[in-house]
């Protein structure tokens, strides 16, 4: 699942942001379907559902502070790929794949409204009140992380990461004001 279309909003998924907590809850609103073709960009949304769109979607994307999402994709990888070195993962991982043009950055033009991880629940509340949605009863947590520590702790054995995910994501960083804390 990566993103949803309703008669009133299109949400751009990037990965390990809660896209899929944010999918599924807005999956239960009439007019609006899944997606199951993974992290598609705006582009590839209108050519895909152009029959159903009207142009006046607001358009939504997930976003989380780019330090956890690498600290998050960690978790999910296997280590000995990258001899343990979280550096290492932080330089090389998804640089072919999850961070190109259709992932994490190419959601930043063109949004009318932006979901940050760090404020899910509120954000999704204040997007159904602007869209006029009534509030579902609670958000699902869907395909939860394992990790069980704050991400500043995979940057203590490596603090070189901090400043490789600095220059790899600094657009997002900057444009969204995320700090490393």
């Amino acid at each position: 699942m990566a993103c949803i279309v309703t008669d009133k909003v299109i949400v751009l998924a990037n990965a390990r942001t809660a896209s899929m907590s944010v999918t599924q809850y807005f999956h239960n609103y009439p007019n609006s379907f899944k997606n199951r073709a993974h992290h598609m960009s705006l582009e590839e949304v209108k050519i895909r559902y152009a029959p159903h769109l009207t142009g006046r979607e607001l358009v939504v994307a997930n976003v989380r502070n780019p330090w956890d999402v690498m600290a998050s994709w960690w978790m999910l990888s296997a280590h000995n790929e990258w001899n343990n070195n979280f550096a290492a993962f932080c330089k090389g991982f998804g640089h072919s794949q999850l961070f190109d043009k259709r992932m994490f950055t190419h959601h930043l033009i063109d949004l009318d409204y932006i979901i940050r991880f760090e404020t899910l629940t509120a954000d999704v509340l204040e997007l159904c009140d602007r869209i006029d949605l009534p509030q579902l009863l609670r958000m699902p947590h869907v395909n939860k992380t394992p990790k069980k520590k704050p991400y500043t702790k995979y940057y203590e054995k490596f603090p070189e990461a901090v400043d490789i995910v600095r220059a790899r994501f600094s657009r997002v960083i900057v444009q969204l004001g995320y700090t490393y804390e």
